[in-house]
């Protein structure tokens, strides 16, 4: 006998009693890891995007103005040398420009400036 209406119809379309039972059994796996999958990948994108606002936060930090014991702002040509100098980069650090895994192995350095830059 049949005992499921999928069993029923596994066997008018393809003579096994099993056979769509299975197939539904490996697509429900399928998208099961799939899910899993997006998931997973979801996850360290956050995480990834969470370390890069900690990141970010402290190159905002550097961006403010450093007060002297008394309280008082920096003289604005000092303040902005300390800016430029926040924002130089070397000409060294560009002979790899231009790929995906360049910006990954940047210096802490370049990436300060190309951030304060922006």
């Amino acid at each position: 006998g049949h005992e499921s209406v999928l069993g029923h119809l596994s066997f008018w379309y393809t003579g096994d009693d099993h056979l769509l039972i299975h197939e539904f059994e490996i697509l429900h796996f399928l998208i099961f890891f799939v899910m899993i999958f997006f998931v997973s990948a979801v996850l360290v994108i956050l995480q990834i995007a969470v370390n890069q606002k900690r990141v970010w936060s402290r190159f905002e930090k550097k961006l403010e103005t450093p007060k002297d014991k008394d309280g008082n702002k920096l003289p604005p040509r000092e303040e902005k040398k300390r800016i430029l100098k926040l924002m130089h980069i070397p000409d060294e650090s560009y002979k790899v420009e231009g790929t995906l895994t360049s910006e990954y192995t940047k210096p802490h350095m370049v990436r300060e400036a190309e951030f304060m830059r922006f």
